[in-house]
């Protein structure tokens, strides 16, 4: 994704667990980065406001 150069940027903090208690989540400068066990696929970046929590 380019790292740091790419759209999402820096991190902007620690990855913090989903409100369900499974999972974790990383918000960027440029979005975020949600991981679920059993409601994902993967990890995938999200933009815009379906990237806000």
């Amino acid at each position: 994704m380019g790292r740091e150069a790419g759209k999402l940027g820096f991190p902007l903090g620690d990855e913090p667990t989903n409100p369900d208690g499974q999972g974790k989540r990383q918000q960027f400068e440029g979005g975020t980065v949600p991981w679920h066990p059993t409601l994902s696929n993967g990890a995938h970046p999200v933009w815009g406001r379906i990237g806000e929590l």
